[in-house]
């Protein structure tokens, strides 16, 4: 459970810090609020996105 909670991490770490550049400001103020999300709301959003 541990090594997929941190695979996890580092998946919306890196989306987090390889966005577009156009995207800026937006993304910068909308990425904390997807890391107070739950757990279970982030691996949706993380399989979504693969």
């Amino acid at each position: 459970m541990e090594d997929e909670e941190r695979e996890l991490v580092s998946k919306v770490a890196f989306f987090i810090t390889h966005k577009p550049p156009s995207d800026g400001p937006d993304q910068t103020r909308t990425a904390p609020k997807k890391l107070s999300l739950p757990s279970t709301k982030l691996r949706i959003d993380s399989e979504q996105l693969e």
